[in-house]
């Protein structure tokens, strides 16, 4: 001990100052990591919270990041057809290059795992057993930490967007539908410029993640999933389903009329074209029934064929 506190008073004035210097680093760099650390916990914290201004009733969204689901959706969405936007497109690209090189053996068995089986709630099934160490390595790196910054600030912007418009939707919604809408939701955040939307119905959770393609988009498109889980899933629930949220809903907040109809599944156009004067009636009726509705409109379809 007592030589190193001599060869200490014998540094050179050199050798102090690169002592001192290296010091300053170490400080910086623990300043940096600590200010990066607050910056996610601030952004986490600012958007995984209730929306619902009223807890007791309504709908009720939890918005929340799983980051190795986030992960593993990120890997699996390879390919240009995977893409909302092109915005980011190259830091998401960069992590799939890099896993990729990492082990091609396990990218590909993460592949072909059926996509049914990539959800948040199974990032701990067996079935993902020999690519679970795989999907946490790629939250481990640099280019994934991006990723994540970008994913908690799209989180917030569409909680933010929900909250504004929940009182105003909320009110449509149930006027139109006649339904208790009292149902509460995890909403799993993705990264906005891949394209992920599903309801789980099982497990009360919505996987979301897609570029705002015009105002209001998150707060329609979630609205969509939530009345999944209340509409029949035949061509004339899921018809109605779009002339409620996508159509309907879009021009209330937006401004404007259709048809044309927009962003609508391809085969369902021509049930929305035979069923629209009777939407439209129903739109001016009382005392509206949108199950009631949907079971008419069946019968009436089913008569004149």
């Amino acid at each position: 001990m007592q030589d190193r506190k001599k060869l200490a008073k014998h540094q050179t004035p050199s050798a102090a100052k690169t002592n001192i210097m290296y010091n300053i680093k170490k400080v910086l760099v623990g300043c940096t990591f600590f200010l990066v650390i607050v910056f996610l916990l601030q952004l986490f914290f600012g958007f995984s919270q209730d929306t619902s201004d009223n807890q007791n009733q309504g709908i009720n969204l939890k918005f929340s990041v799983h980051d190795i689901y986030l992960a593993a959706h990120i890997l699996r969405s390879k390919g240009e057809d995977n893409f909302s936007s092109d915005q980011f497109k190259d830091d998401i690209v960069l992590l799939q290059k890099y896993m990729e090189g990492l082990s091609k053996e396990h990218y590909d068995k993460l592949m072909a795992i059926d996509p049914s089986e990539i959800t948040p709630q199974n990032m701990d099934s067996p079935k993902l057993k020999d690519v679970r160490l795989f999907i946490i390595k790629a939250t481990e790196t640099s280019f994934f930490g991006k990723i994540l910054t970008q994913t908690y600030e799209y989180g917030k912007a569409c909680r933010d967007q929900w909250q504004k418009n929940y009182p105003k939707t909320f009110d449509i919604i149930k006027e139109l539908t006649g339904l208790p809408l009292n149902k509460t939701f995890t909403v799993y955040i993705t990264h906005p410029s891949l394209k992920n939307r599903l309801t789980l119905q099982n497990d009360n959770a919505i996987l979301w993640g897609n570029y705002e393609e015009w105002d209001n988009y998150s707060t329609v498109y979630l609205w969509h999933e939530v009345m999944n889980t209340y509409l029949p899933q035949d061509d004339v629930g899921r018809a109605v389903l779009e002339l409620l949220c996508e159509n309907h809903l879009r021009v209330q907040l937006n401004g404007g009329d259709y048809p044309p109809f927009i962003n609508g599944t391809p085969d369902l156009k021509e049930t929305k074209e035979k069923i629209l004067d009777d939407w439209k009636a129903f739109l001016n009726s009382e005392n509206k029934d949108i199950l009631k509705f949907i079971t008419q409109t069946k019968q009436k379809l089913t008569s004149t064929q």
